[in-house]
């Protein structure tokens, strides 16, 4: 007799690979916003860098079962027959190539979220924090919470129903991309470059002869 019940692609021994995989991003979330407390209450950097990297971690297996819940949804019919399939398969983090704003649009931006169907949802779009009119047509939107990279947090994650990067941005946090927040670039520029402070003593160099004077009072005394 033909068992009626969905069955899982992705699995090892008979056993689906993606409820496996779905407790390691919650445990890495929850110990990110661990993290966050902590730092917030000691303010020790390295309570920072840990929650930085249990972020990514989370990030990662997040997308690996990501992957072997698509496998899943795509191999059998039995499973997307199911309407709470759909939409358990609608919550996913999604990559965008570039935000091409010449000057700020909001009904571009507008466009741009139909086109990739991310209308009437609540949605996190993760940028490098320097495309200034991408950023300023975003903000009018009310169900876009707009973050940079290096600003990016367990509540705002968990809060969406779709996280988005750019790019440059995704790129930028794993470390693939330059790795220099958007708060030190602006910084780094001819403009807000602050110069060394310079050192008011003169200090001879190792071949210059350094002549002391005597005090007028042991001259006399030799005399």
């Amino acid at each position: 007799m033909a068992d009626g019940n969905p069955r899982s692609t992705a699995q090892i021994a008979g056993h689906p690979i993606h409820p496996m995989l779905i407790p390691f991003p919650i445990a890495f979330f929850i110990a990110t916003f661990v993290c966050d407390l902590v730092y917030w209450q000691t303010a020790d950097a390295a309570w920072a860098t840990a929650a930085t990297w249990l972020l990514g971690a989370g990030l990662v297996m997040a997308a690996l079962a990501a992957v072997a819940g698509l496998i899943d949804f795509l191999g059998d019919t039995r499973i997307r027959a199911l309407n709470d399939a759909w939409w358990h398969a609608g919550g996913n983090v999604v990559v965008i190539d570039a935000l091409d704003f010449d000057v700020p649009r909001t009904k571009q931006a507008v466009e741009l979220l139909r086109r990739l169907e991310l209308t009437a949802r609540k949605l996190l779009l993760v940028v490098e924090g320097t495309e200034d009119a991408a950023m300023k047509s975003f903000r009018n939107l009310p169900e876009v919470h707009l973050l940079s990279w290096d600003q990016l947090n367990t509540y705002d994650v968990l809060y969406s129903d779709v996280v988005a990067f750019t790019r440059g941005a995704l790129d930028a946090f794993t470390g693939r991309g330059r790795t220099q927040a958007p708060a030190e670039a602006a910084g780094s520029g001819a403009a807000g470059r602050v110069p060394p402070a310079r050192s008011t003593v003169a200090e001879p160099e190792d071949d210059e002869l350094v002549l002391e004077e005597q005090p007028a009072a042991d001259e006399e005394g030799e005399r």
